[in-house]
């Protein structure tokens, strides 16, 4: 597929996860290919889509009404970069409006999403929640 047909996927992709949990477990279903990958922020891989959409379902229980603003995005051959912010109010510990911006390069085969990198301005989510500080202390 032309990087024109990838980009097009992208965007149905972040407009899908903008109509909510429903669409989005939808969109999951017909945009990944079996054996995706998400190489996540934290580290860690998840693999396949059952285990991608039980995260995904995480994500709408912490952020439920979570909203993604694509702010750039960039193609060459198979992969495209796309820069976005998420906006939401956290449900978890604490009730709070949070933004934040992160940076996701996804991999396409034939149509398919097949891999991903994501990376996240954790530090300022976390000083958003309250959870860390650019005050120093002393």
């Amino acid at each position: 597929m032309s990087t024109r047909e990838n980009k097009s996927l992208e965007r149905q992709w972040f407009e899908a996860f903008n109509r909510g949990r429903d669409a989005a477990m939808a969109i999951m279903d017909e945009l990944l290919a079996d054996g995706f990958v998400l190489h996540c922020a934290s580290g860690h891989d998840i693999r396949g889509l059952k285990n991608n959409k039980v995260n995904v379902s995480g994500l709408f229980s912490e952020l439920p009404d979570i909203r993604f603003t694509i702010d750039d995005m960039v193609a060459e051959g198979d992969k495209i970069a796309v820069r976005y912010t998420m906006t939401g109010t956290c449900k978890g510990d604490t009730t709070k409006k949070v933004s934040m911006w992160s940076i996701q390069i996804d991999r396409f085969v034939q149509g398919k999403f097949v891999e991903a990198w994501e990376r996240f301005d954790t530090f300022s989510f976390m000083e958003q929640l309250g959870y860390a500080s650019t005050q120093s202390k002393g």
